[in-house]
């Protein structure tokens, strides 16, 4: 028996991955902005490290790359035309994990 990967849940993984980039990237582009606002100088006697918008924007990067990397994951598996899983008399195959 072989079981094909169906490709409607693929694109729906493509679609929630791009939302959830967008979003990390979005979170970290106000992160940016709450910590370096425009109109401030660079020699503001008044700067202080603001420790929780530098969490909530590291978190915002690394989500950026997962949710990035997890769109082109699912994005590479649309094109397989390859059976995922192979049950036969030798076994499970599981073609998912390389």
């Amino acid at each position: 028996m072989e079981i094909f990967i169906s490709k409607l849940k693929i694109v729906k993984a493509i679609l929630l991955g791009t939302v959830m980039t967008f979003a990390a990237l979005f979170v970290a582009a106000k992160v940016f902005y709450i910590l370096f606002p425009p109109n401030r100088s660079v020699l503001d006697s008044s700067f202080e490290i603001q420790i929780i918008p530098m969490i909530v924007g590291f978190a915002a990067v690394i989500g950026f790359f997962m949710f990035g990397a997890m769109t082109l994951v699912f994005a590479s598996r649309l094109f397989s035309s390859e059976p995922q899983l192979i049950i036969n008399h030798e076994g499970i195959e599981d073609k998912r994990l390389k």
